[in-house]
């Protein structure tokens, strides 16, 4: 008999039921933290004995954290950026493999961004009320300027 692979997740929002459906099988054991873990020793705890970590949380796995980890083989990022949540040398040199998942966002801040460019010009979050500082919105865009460059876009096109 195989031994089943042991996969630690660590999402601080929901897991698809669709994603969780392609590994709930024979293959792995899974367990899950969806929650900041408090401390590096308490962290080291969770992955003691994994085989894979997919990270989507925001802990910081340290040199010391990872010693800890003596069958880890695989830390898979959730997004790009991974040195700022993976001490990426020490890794490396326990060899283990990191991967990340560029672009898997894109979707998502391409829409944040149409929504900025949106509220920029429309002045959306006016509608909120409360809070705002006059003549910027909670974004941070100067709406005199935005207004300016709106009014001028033929010259400058």
């Amino acid at each position: 008999m195989t031994r089943k692979i042991k996969l630690h997740i660590s999402l601080l929002s929901p897991v698809s039921q669709d994603a969780l459906a392609m590994v709930q099988n024979d293959k792995y054991e899974l367990s899950f933290q969806d929650h900041m873990i408090d401390g590096p020793d308490a962290l080291a705890a969770t992955i003691t004995d994994v085989d894979a970590v997919y990270l989507g949380g925001d802990d910081y796995y340290s040199a010391d954290v990872l010693r800890h980890a003596k069958n880890l083989k695989l830390m898979s990022f959730g997004g790009t950026g991974y040195e700022s949540f993976i001490d990426a040398e020490a890794a490396t040199a326990q060899g283990i493999v990191i991967t990340n998942t560029p672009g898997a966002n894109s979707k998502s801040v391409a829409e944040f961004g149409v929504a900025c460019a949106l509220n920029a010009v429309r002045g959306l979050t006016n509608l909120w009320g409360g809070g705002r500082t006059p003549g910027r919105s909670r974004i941070g865009c100067d709406e005199n300027r935005i207004d300016w460059l709106w009014q001028n876009q033929s010259e400058h096109s």
